[in-house]
């Protein structure tokens, strides 16, 4: 008995050490570099002009670029940490390994603040550490993580208010959700949720719930109307795009989430199995779920004391999240919004998706200690069978997950620079005097260190609204280039073809990088190599 209550008085001790392990294992995995891509260029270069004094924005060949389209938190946190003299990309990566450990932790602790029950909680650490996706979220230059922590920071806040009803729990609560919506937009969700599950659900009188469950929205949405009006202001689109385009979702959209919410069940197996298999094993998934929340939520061991109202509650709290992230979720993909692709890939689903991943697990953590309690009450034989499926979890868990070491994972643009060092080296030897120009901007900023003009697109690509200035841009292209400048095309695969290809016939290859996947090449006007 004694060394039962030195364990449950050190839970907080061993979700530390699972917290410290993923950050270990983040950081050997990001050991030559951060995963990079186009929105990570955004974020970092966003925090080093802060830092340099010129505002959240790119710095390109043709000037400072204020940027609408990501929301500013991360940025700003990078910039932050920048005053210890740390460059922003080393920070990024740090950064995200150290979110790892707080998400990790932060779910567990939930857990147990709700259940006082020290398995349940090192459980749900567990499950979290070894996510797949998860995992590999946390190794990019990217904003869900940090997006992750304040979202479960804001529900361990709420469960503060929920159990004392101290308001300024509360306005921390929806501090930390606003913080989430200039971190990410759909953290809009979030403070919503709040507000509605106060009025329903907070204590008192009507009156009092209203008033109540007007702090988190007040406060969770002075962050972004703050960042809208510094939009406004610089006659930008407020959220990055000019006009929004209601459009129909490709089937294959439908499928990507459905296999990524499946994967959460079985995950590293989908691959094995047919199309059909998949749809059931989606299908019986969904129906159980509901039924297990149905029967849970309302009907098994439904008391009126103060704990078990509490923990009812809570479980309505992340359903009406889950329902209000997913309501954000789907109606971004149907308005092209900013940075809302018109044809999501899977791997980019499952990015979006993950981040609530946490929030879905200890949900059915809570459903499942219902269960297990009311099944163990029939036998030992019926407690036996579902920790067997728990452990029969962990079994699939703990092999996808060590794939990442087997296999390794792929870090965009980091990859890149990694494989080429001699693309890095000669495009940072360019004299400075003479411009780049990029079909990829974001890549060959990354690669070559320094600020780079931009080829016009012939549109939108998420709106589909034809570029009126492309002849002027392309003339000024052609200028530049006659000046000197350098074209660097990106291609992926090689063989791609661009509307400015017929430009490139008049002008002479310098060098040219690549593989089987893509093609990398550095073009200059007859006569004007290096």
């Amino acid at each position: 008995m004694q060394a039962k209550r030195v364990f449950n008085q050190y839970v907080w001790a061993f979700l530390l050490i699972l917290a410290g392990i993923g950050v270990a294992l983040d950081l050997i995995v990001i050991r030559h570099g951060v995963g990079a891509s186009g929105d990570a260029v955004w974020y970092m270069q966003g925090a080093e002009n802060i830092l340099k004094g010129y505002g959240y924005g790119i710095m390109r060949g043709d000037g400072f670029l204020p940027t609408t389209m990501f929301p500013p938190f991360y940025s700003v946190i990078l910039a932050g940490l920048g005053w210890f003299g740390i460059s922003i990309y080393e920070l990024a990566g740090l950064l995200n390994a150290i979110l790892l450990g707080a998400n990790i932790y932060l779910t567990g602790w939930i857990i147990y603040r709700l259940t006082r029950s020290p398995s349940a909680s090192i459980l749900a650490s567990v499950f979290t550490l070894l996510c797949f996706d998860l995992f590999v979220l946390h190794t990019w230059a990217m904003s869900e993580p940090l997006y992750l922590t304040l979202t479960l920071l804001s529900l361990l806040l709420i469960l503060h208010y929920q159990e004392n009803g101290k308001r300024p729990a509360l306005a921390l609560a929806g501090l930390a959700a606003g913080l989430s919506v200039i971190t990410r937009l759909v953290g809009i969700s979030l403070v919503a949720t709040l507000c509605l599950w106060i009025l329903v659900f907070g204590k008192g009188s009507m009156k009092k719930r209203f008033l109540e469950a007007v702090i988190p929205g007040i406060i969770g949405l002075l962050p972004v109307a703050i960042f809208f009006i510094r939009n406004a202001a610089l006659t930008e689109p407020i959220a990055g795009r000019s006009a929004l385009v209601l459009h129909a979702i490709p089937i294959e959209n439908y499928i990507s989430i459905a296999q990524t919410l499946t994967s959460w069940f079985f995950p590293g197996i989908l691959n094995l199995v047919p199309l059909f298999f998949k749809v059931v094993l989606f299908v019986g998934l969904m129906l159980l779920s509901a039924l297990l929340f149905f029967f849970s939520v309302r009907h098994l061991f439904f008391t009126e004391d103060d704990s078990q109202r509490l923990y009812t509650q809570y479980e309505y709290l992340l359903l009406i999240f889950l329902a209000f992230y997913g309501f954000t979720f789907i109606g971004s993909i149907y308005l092209s919004l900013a940075g809302s692709p018109t044809n999501w890939t899977s791997t980019q689903t499952t990015r979006y998706l993950t981040p609530i991943f946490p929030v879905f697990l200890i949900l059915i953590i809570l459903a499942y200690l219902r269960v297990q309690r009311a099944v163990s009450a029939r036998g030992k034989v019926y407690g036996s069978v579902a920790i067997g499926l728990v452990l029969a979890f962990l079994a699939f868990y703990f092999n996808n997950f060590s794939s990442l070491y087997r296999k390794g994972i792929y870090l965009g643009y980091t990859e890149i620079r990694n494989d080429f060092p001699t693309l890095v080296d000669e495009m940072k030897s360019i004299d400075s005097a003479r411009p780049l120009i990029a079909s990829n901007y974001e890549l060959v900023t990354f690669l070559a260190g320094r600020p780079v003009y931009s080829m016009p697109g012939e549109g939108d690509e998420l709106t589909g609204i034809a570029n009126p200035d492309l002849p002027q841009l392309l003339a000024n292209i052609t200028d530049l280039i006659d000046k000197g400048a350098i074209l660097v095309v990106y291609r992926v695969p090689p063989d791609e073809t661009f509307y400015y290809d017929s430009l490139i016939n008049d002008l002479t290859m310098i060098n040219t990088f690549g593989n089987g996947g893509i093609s990398i090449s550095l073009y200059t006007k007859t006569g004007e190599g290096q």
